[in-house]
């Protein structure tokens, strides 16, 4: 029974001789819960006897073109026939779930502003099954907004999103919003014309949602592999140009004329060349000589277009679903929470709102929201460290981009989506690292940006607020958003955002504990560090060309200290034998230590640092914790390992070593997830899996300890002595001060046999035991194992590091496996873990060691 308020669907079908899977995709189609259905079935003027079959079939609206009008002029024949109040875009080849239809509707008619909705677009072959859920799928596409190329995503988040594209093989359009902005554009014939009809929703104001809960099972490009193997590609080349001249705006137009000449460009010169892409290249450089002398036409389109809607902010729209926003706000109030809560509900996009917490009851209710919205996320502030919770909140962010507001402004960014969406393009177009929303859109420099007349919010690369260190310690919200802006003045990547929006401005800059002039020489010292940083490449792995910079920078760096007034000549000399005995000596280590301490005295005498005072602080501090080391905050890199981590957090509670921050690398273990949730331990759940060097490139040390000692461990490696290790790692450290860190080095005495790669391990190890400086103690590359950092210590190194022998000895558990009884969860590990990192977590051992083992056993 079809109920009266149940609005008409029509779904189309084009058929262009595939009639088996024609009558297969309507026998599946006529099995939809929503019953309210008009079936219209486009012959393309197929060649296979389609339309006789066809014309058999009682309850479909059959329309018969006479010559194959290709994707595009299939479906507007099948428009114009239709009735009804949505028209779904069926692929003929694509087979959809039961409730596709009924869900589609519901979400269309409880949201006015949506022109088009799609969903998951599963695989449908030999290797993933009709109707599997765990097949891989197509998700959302995203366009390049400089090469116009088009990209599936291969995941999503588990709930509706607006979206660049949805798949076109199976998506419900809005006929009233059609009706506004045309349907598909006939020329496109196939490939972009779906995107297109997008993107003039979009300029016209309507969403284009992605729905997980939508789901098909697709039998991939049938249709285009009967015309021919270079088919696709011509269209598709031929195509992007038309889509770019019709809807980019004019500067990002101007940038895809120029990639799009190159390539034309490219593809023609090597045309001769018999390889496996000629093929590609040979359809690429016919579509571009076909817009060379028609594309004109498309140049009037897009006039035309100009005229209907408008000039295009199309690029803006897209760049900023492809960039979303982690909002993160300090709560510590109720009040706060209500506003924190009430901005969640109004969240769009891939956007998330992260609240740093320290109370447990405003935990607890800010808990049961997230249950409900997965766009909110908690950071719980166990008291470990001491800087602002915000710097926290930026480091456990999701997104590269970070809006940063107090929780009674919250709402603020709300009312400034528009602006937002303006200020990640124009960071985007001019390469910007912050942005600032005032009513002037002059730029200020970094003196003036202490007093500017702005909105208690900024924008901000996480990357700016890793480099400029985080926020101060001791200084208020508003003059920490101050301090921000002055330093994206300093390094010139500030952009200024004209808002409409009637706000307080933010206070000018009146910290008491720092005065202006000492701020700005803290940003410039700081700015002066990154800018080292930046420009030391990874020499493991620089090419020339990069490690031939690096070394003209530490030239240029040398020569200014020697010429520096401020450096003592007895400093000099000093360093100036430290540096030849090095270099006679063929000591790399060594010389790298030294010029590690030129730079940073030279930052020190530029910037009136007292370096001396900086030393003596160090030692008194080392000193202290080698009597007090339950004072030392241990990192721990979790990943989807549990039982580990219990071993290795037992060892450290009976050590009473408490502070304990468990940096969470996007683990998807149920039991560890949960045990996450609720341990008392500082939790930073980095939301994505950043790697065995999350701790430096996150810039958690820097913003979070930078100026203390600190542990980093993975949870596998578990101390083997009883006694606690660290009063005779600070020792060491005490002894060799030109080390950045001591660690234990990895028992190799006990391994079982019952471990494959016992003898492999061995071989390995023993490289590491041959430098000793000390009974005990050798000179040894240390990586994430158990160890010890000198504080300052913001960049990943294996050198220069010590390890230590026994008693001082720690066990890497996935030695002890049992090959042949692999438990649940080291399963699970092994299926996810990145096999160019785990070297040792498999039973057959990664080619870079094999290459090196045969090296040294040669």
């Amino acid at each position: 029974m079809i109920s009266s308020k149940q609005p008409l669907v029509s779904i189309v079908i084009v058929n262009w001789n595939g009639i088996d899977d024609t009558i297969a995709c309507l026998e599946n189609t006529r099995k939809q819960t929503y019953k309210n259905i008009e079936l219209v079935v486009v012959d393309n003027g197929s060649a296979d006897g389609s339309v006789d079959t066809l014309r058999k079939i009682n309850d479909i609206v059959l329309v018969e073109n006479p010559t194959n009008l290709g994707f595009t002029g299939g479906h507007i024949a099948g428009y114009n026939a239709a009735s009804g109040q949505f028209i779904l875009l069926l692929n003929n080849d694509a087979v959809m779930d039961n409730e596709y239809v009924q869900k589609a509707v519901d979400y269309m008619i409880g949201h006015d502003q949506v022109g088009a909705i799609g969903g998951r677009a599963y695989h449908w072959d030999d290797d993933n099954p009709l109707f599997g859920t765990t097949n891989k799928f197509y998700a959302y596409q995203n366009i390049n907004p400089t090469t116009a190329d088009g990209i599936f995503t291969q995941s999503d988040h588990g709930y509706p999103q607006e979206v660049n594209n949805v798949s076109g093989s199976c998506v419900m359009v809005r006929r009233s919003v059609v009706e506004q902005v045309g349907y598909l554009h006939n020329p496109f014939f196939a490939y972009f014309e779906e995107s297109d009809l997008f993107a003039r929703m979009k300029r016209a104001g309507f969403k284009i949602i992605y729905h997980p809960e939508l789901a098909i099972w697709h039998a991939n490009a049938k249709s285009s592999n009967r015309k021919g193997s270079t088919f696709a590609y011509y269209m598709m080349m031929r195509n992007r140009f038309r889509f770019a001249v019709r809807n980019f705006d004019s500067w990002s137009l101007r940038r895809f004329l120029l990639f799009y000449l190159k390539l034309g460009l490219i593809c023609t010169v090597k045309l001769p060349l018999q390889d496996e892409e000629r093929y590609i290249r040979r359809a690429y450089a016919k579509a571009f000589y076909y817009n060379v002398f028609r594309g004109s036409a498309a140049f009037y389109e897009r006039w035309k277009l100009k005229k209907e809607l408008g000039p295009s902010n199309y690029n803006q729209l897209i760049v900023r679903e492809q960039q979303p926003l982690s909002v993160v706000v300090a709560c510590n109030s109720k009040s706060g929470l209500k506003n924190c809560l009430a901005y969640a509900s109004t969240m769009e996009n891939n956007d998330e709102l992260l609240l740093v917490l320290s109370d447990r009851k405003l935990t607890n209710e800010a808990g049961q929201a997230v249950a409900k919205n997965q766009r909110l996320r908690i950071c719980k502030n166990a008291g470990v460290f001491d800087v602002p919770s915000e710097n926290l909140g930026v480091i456990c962010a999701k997104n590269e981009l970070v809006v940063s507001v107090n929780q009674s402004n919250v709402g603020t960014v709300t009312s400034l989506k528009n602006d937002l969406a303006e200020a990640v393009y124009s960071m985007f177009r001019g390469g910007k690292w912050l942005a600032y929303f005032s009513k002037s859109e002059t730029a200020v420099n970094v003196k003036e940006a202490l007093s500017v007349p702005c909105l208690p919010l900024i924008l901000f690369r996480r990357s700016l607020f890793i480099e400029a260190g985080g926020f101060f310690k001791g200084s208020a919200f508003a003059n920490n958003l101050r301090s921000l802006i002055c330093y994206g003045s300093l390094i010139g990547k500030i952009a200024s955002i004209n808002t409409r929006v009637n706000k307080a401005a933010l206070p000018s800059y009146s910290d008491s504990l720092r005065s202006d002039i000492e701020l700005l020489g803290i940003l410039n010292a700081r700015y002066h560090e990154a800018l080292a940083s930046r420009e030391r490449p990874d020499v493991t792995q620089a090419r020339f060309k990069e490690f031939a910079q690096f070394r003209l920078y530490q030239l240029r760096l040398l020569i200014k200290w020697y010429a520096s007034p401020k450096i003592t000549t007895y400093l000099k000399l000093a360093r100036t034998k430290n540096l030849i005995l090095s270099v006679l000596t063929i000591n790399r280590q060594r010389l790298a230590i030294e010029l590690t301490h030129i730079r940073n005295e030279l930052v020190g005498s530029r910037y009136a640092l007292n370096m001396e005072k900086i030393q003596q602080e160090r030692q008194a501090r080392l000193n202290y914790l080698r009597d007090h080391s339950e004072e030392t905050v241990i990192f721990i890199l979790t990943r989807d390992r549990l039982e580990p981590l219990k071993q290795l957090l037992a060892w450290l509670n009976k050590q009473s070593l408490k502070k304990i921050v468990l940096v969470d690398n996007d683990s998807t273990l149920p039991p560890l997830v949960d045990f996450l949730n609720k341990t008392n331990y500082q939790v930073l759940e980095l939301g994505r899996n950043a790697g065995h060097r999350a701790l430096w490139t996150n810039g958690i040390v820097k913003t979070l300890l930078p100026t203390d000692f600190y542990v980093v461990s993975d949870p596998d490696v578990v101390p083997a002595t009883n006694k606690n290790v660290l009063p005779h790692l600070y020792e060491l450290h005490n002894l060799y001060p030109n080390y950045l860190k001591v660690g234990l080095g990895l028992k190799i005495d006990d391994l079982p046999d019952h471990y494959r790669l016992k003898s492999d391990v061995i071989a390995w190890e023993k490289q590491f035991w041959t430098k000793p400086v000390q009974e005990g103690v050798y000179e040894a590359g240390v990586d994430t194992t158990f160890a010890l950092y000198k504080p300052g210590t913001f960049i990943y190194c294996i050198h220069p590091s010590l390890r230590t022998g026994d008693p001082y000895t720690a066990r890497h558990l996935p030695w002890y496996t049992n090959s042949d009884q692999l438990t649940d969860e080291e399963i699970f590990y092994r299926l996810r873990a990145d096999q160019a990192v785990n070297s040792w977590d498999k039973d057959h051992l990664p080619e870079r060691y094999k290459k090196e083992l045969a090296r040294q056993r040669s």
